[in-house]
């Protein structure tokens, strides 16, 4: 699964710090899902740059234009998150081919960090860029999440992921937002796609071995001795105790047309008991069909409501560290307003005290 997220400068302080935390930070988080003995194997695959994340930021926004107003969105955030299919063992390949695709897509040079963190409930990147766009009208670079990040960037994004990740896997791996109906294909979906073409191969056989089987029925009526013939073979006994009124030819034909039909009833035996066969493992394959159905419309609710938690544990995470923000700004400006105060009444009583003395 992969989704978006804007952030305005006021919250990079505490997403870069939630995005780089080390096992040795002692901070209290707000993220009850990290495990803290797991911490340190989370990894940035950020190479291309040495910078702290906020020294990066403030260097390459210098580099190009932004407007200064407190609601732009100056960075976003793809939060690329490992599907159920994908194993250990596939984890870095899966991250580092996530990370090639991004860089590629939004360029390195606006790449702030892309930290894989391994020790929450299911390993995931957060790739945090500058969302740079080219003013064509004013020729110069400017930051803009609102002309980057349209419906139809958005729109294409998760199959591209899918295929660049599928390359790289070798297999396919569907990467899919909250919004995607289905979720990512299971078991149960791949199992009932084997089901699907197992049920046209056993069609396919059943068209060709009642084919097969009208076609001899037919080769049998042509071995079958007509009444007439039946009738015009009158043998009789001549005088030396011999049989007359059957010819040579008419014995080779009857015993032609009797190993023909041996031999046509012995075929014919062999194809029913391939029909009688294929129609036990057709009636076995819809027997499961209804089960495999249950059991995926099941894992599809239990999907969508697993994509629902996650996005709502992300959605609370942005809350907590935009409330922190709020929290600290605002004790902040309650100490400055304490500081100022006290100046005044020090700066008052020094005036009263000096007129006293006049």
């Amino acid at each position: 699964m992969a989704h978006l997220l804007k952030h305005k400068i006021s919250s990079l302080g505490n997403m870069f710090d939630h995005y780089a935390r080390a096992a040795d930070d002692q901070k209290n988080r707000a993220n009850k899902n990290i495990d803290s003995s797991k911490t340190h194997l989370n990894y940035n695959l950020v190479t291309h740059h040495q910078l702290s994340q906020i020294d990066f930021f403030k260097q390459r926004k210098k580099e190009v234009y932004c407007l200064n107003r407190k609601d732009v969105n100056v960075m976003c955030s793809w939060v690329v998150t490992a599907p159920g299919d994908v194993t250990e063992k596939e984890y870095k390949d899966f991250f580092k081919a996530s990370y090639e695709f991004l860089k590629e897509k939004y360029g390195e040079e606006n790449v702030i960090s892309a930290y894989v963190h391994m020790d929450e409930s299911r390993p995931h990147m957060h790739f945090a860029f500058i969302p740079v766009v080219f003013d064509v009208k004013k020729k110069r670079y400017k930051i803009s999440a609102k002309e980057l990040i349209t419906k139809n960037h958005l729109k294409s994004f998760h199959s591209e992921l899918s295929n660049a990740i599928s390359k790289e896997l070798g297999r396919e791996v569907e990467i899919l937002n909250g919004a995607t109906a289905g979720g990512n294909k299971t078991i149960l979906e791949l199992k009932n796609k084997s089901l699907n073409k197992d049920f046209k191969k056993i069609k396919a056989e059943f068209v060709k071995y009642h084919k097969r089987r009208n076609d001899i029925l037919n080769d049998l009526k042509d071995v079958e001795l007509t009444q007439t013939e039946i009738d015009e073979i009158i043998p009789q006994k001549n005088v030396f105790g011999t049989l007359k009124g059957i010819t040579l030819p008419d014995i080779e034909k009857l015993k032609k047309k009797a190993l023909m039909s041996v031999k046509k009833d012995v075929e014919i035996k062999i194809l029913l008991k391939k029909l009688n066969d294929l129609e036990i493992e057709n009636k076995k394959l819809k027997s499961q069909l209804p089960t495999i159905n249950e059991k995926m419309k099941r894992a599809s609710e239990i999907r969508d409501l697993n994509i629902k938690i996650n996005n709502l544990e992300n959605q609370i995470e942005d809350y907590e560290n935009i409330i922190k923000y709020i929290s600290d700004d605002a004790m902040e400006r309650i100490k400055a307003f304490e500081k100022e105060r006290k100046e005044k009444l020090y700066e008052q009583e020094l005036k009263e005290e000096d007129e006293w003395e006049r």
